[in-house]
């Protein structure tokens, strides 16, 4: 039901499925509303047409772009979140770029990928902590795991996809803190692959 019920009363919800609600990891939106080039407004109505669907949780994810443009779009999502005008919890903004692998983009823009911009991330994380809650980026492209270890520091969930990662590249982020590889699996068992193959 969409209304608040009274705890200490008897219901009938025969036929309806009572289950935990669902926490959304990675969306670029819903219902018309899509998480970059967005206002508070649009993220706030996008939340909500995931909660018509279970979803109690959510990251809304920003796909790669000029970074002036992904700082905004963190911007409206922390203001939809200190709004409280979710219906649901936003835990923070997911960034799934602009570090990825140009050869593993998938449906992201080659134009906007990049290695780590120290300047940019340090300002980035600086100016919105605690608002930022996970970043997906290319291992191999993180030299010596500088920027896992900054982002984990600061409580950013890191996690490897769009990578070209092999089994050394993934071994340096999880000893830089990145404790999640689970931004489209294939492409870190195609890094995988290439240290069974003898590759590298």
């Amino acid at each position: 039901s969409k209304d608040n019920k009274p705890s200490d009363s008897f219901y009938d919800f025969t036929s309806f499925y009572v289950s935990p609600g669902f926490i959304d990891m990675h969306t670029h939106g819903a219902g018309g509303n899509g998480f970059l080039d967005c206002s508070a407004e649009q993220v706030i109505n996008g939340c909500n047409h995931h909660l018509l669907h279970g979803t109690t949780s959510i990251l809304p994810t920003i796909s790669a772009a000029p970074f002036n443009r992904m700082k905004d779009a963190v911007q409206s999502i922390k203001e939809a979140k200190d709004s409280h005008k979710t219906k649901n919890n936003i835990i923070g903004a997911h960034l799934e770029g602009p570090y990825l692998s140009a050869e593993q983009c998938g449906a992201q823009s080659p134009d906007y990928i990049t290695k780590p911009i120290k300047q940019d991330y340090v300002e980035l994380v600086n100016e919105f902590k605690g608002y930022i809650a996970r970043w997906t980026f290319a291992a191999e492209n993180d030299e010596n795991g500088v920027f896992c270890k900054f982002i984990t520091d600061s409580g950013i969930i890191a996690s490897i996809g769009h990578s070209n990662a092999t089994l050394k590249d993934v071994d340096m982020a999880i000893k830089n803190g990145c404790n999640l590889i689970v931004t489209h699996h294939p492409v870190i068992f195609g890094g995988i692959k290439k240290v069974l193959d003898g590759d590298v």
